[in-house]
């Protein structure tokens, strides 16, 4: 699990800036805020995002099954502020120049042994411990009950 010092040294490293991909911040904080594994913030569409609603739908995940996910305040502040893409994309990258940005943003940090699946173990830790029942924690995170 990423502990309060090592993610504000992480989100540093992850603002744009030079060659830093711009996506990689937002991307970050998604994972972050929702437990969105790491092929998610980048298959996310517009049309699936609900505002009002503060929430998500992934229609196709890892499982091969559907799932919406809450969105933080964090998390809505976060895609509020992006602009749109013309594929209706919400992050539009690739995933493997992405995961090689957030490697070397780790390094820069001074963070070992840190891979975009802790992330989602972050998430889901911190939603536990809001959450009354395991139920619900396995409809947030995707993770069969």
């Amino acid at each position: 699990m990423l502990s309060a010092d090592e993610e504000a040294r992480l989100l540093a490293e992850l603002a744009p800036a030079g060659r830093i991909n711009v996506w990689l911040l937002p991307a970050t904080i998604l994972s972050l805020e929702t437990g969105m594994r790491h092929g998610e913030p980048i298959e996310m569409r517009w049309v699936n995002a609900s505002f009002g609603d503060r929430t998500a739908h992934l229609p196709m995940t890892k499982n091969g099954m559907a799932r919406t996910v809450p969105l933080s305040k964090k998390a809505v502040a976060t895609l509020a502020a992006l602009p749109r893409s013309v594929d209706g994309r919400v992050i539009p990258v690739k995933g493997n120049p992405l995961h090689a940005a957030f490697r070397k943003a780790c390094k820069r940090a001074g963070i070992k042994d840190l891979h975009w699946h802790d992330l989602r173990h972050t998430a889901i830790t911190r939603v536990a411990q809001k959450l009354q029942n395991a139920i619900e924690l396995a409809a947030v995170s995707g993770i069969a009950a």
